[in-house]
């Protein structure tokens, strides 16, 4: 392991267990603060049904409704985490399917003929740097709408852009869902090793993304 990242690890895990024990009092007020919002939360989605719930989380999110909201409402809907998860990664792979579908036949049709006039086109991602691209992305902090778009209009392919959302989005959606569950049950210590967790991993991805941020020469198509 890259020693820096091994100073990084160890130093969100010791501010991890110094906000816990600083913030040890204030536990159960919070806990019970985002009880009440979640039993208010619980109250407007009892009148939902869960098949409308599940077609607004495959196709708002399209639309750049925050995919947070969801993760953090399904075990609201779904009280079995594991079910939950599956649940959740199901409807962020149709909403995937649908954002692609968008973004590569109907934006970049309309990119394209913008660009025409000024003798520009889009130019496309080749398949041999399509995974590094397609991690990268879904790596970094921009908002899902923007990432799908992007790897959409830039021409990768869709098994690849399925894939690498389903790894990523599981880590995310997991961590989210298990954390989320957690504070509603009041065991902030699993709440709060999901938070290590995920920052872990975000930090593990930032890193990565630094030394490996700059595609290859091959990896676009120049456009003709």
């Amino acid at each position: 392991m890259d020693k820096r990242l091994r100073w990084l690890l160890i130093g969100i895990a010791t501010l991890t267990v110094a906000a816990g024990l600083i913030l040890y009092p204030y536990i159960p007020q919070f806990i019970e603060t985002a009880k009440e919002w979640a039993n208010s939360l619980r109250t407007v989605l009892t009148v939902v049904p869960l098949w409308l719930y599940a077609l607004a989380f495959a196709i708002l999110p399209s639309l750049g409704f925050p995919l947070t909201f969801f993760y953090l409402s399904t075990p609201l809907m779904i009280e079995n985490v594991a079910l939950a998860i599956v649940f959740a990664l199901s409807c962020v792979l149709v909403n995937s399917g649908v954002t692609y579908a968008l973004g590569r036949y109907l934006v970049r049709s309309w990119a394209n003929r913008l660009l025409e006039r000024r003798s520009v086109r889009i130019p496309e991602i080749s398949a041999n740097n399509e995974n590094s691209i397609n991690l990268l992305v879904r790596a970094s902090p921009i908002p899902w709408l923007l990432q799908n778009l992007v790897l959409a209009i830039g021409g990768v392919r869709f098994i690849p852009y399925l894939f690498w959302t389903l790894i990523i989005q599981s880590i995310a959606g997991s961590t989210f869902i298990i954390g989320g569950d957690s504070a509603l049950d009041g065991n902030w210590m699993i709440m709060f090793a999901a938070a290590a967790t995920f920052a872990a991993v975000s930090l593990g991805f930032s890193t990565w993304r630094k030394k490996n941020g700059k595609p290859r020469k091959s990896s676009v198509i120049p456009c003709h």
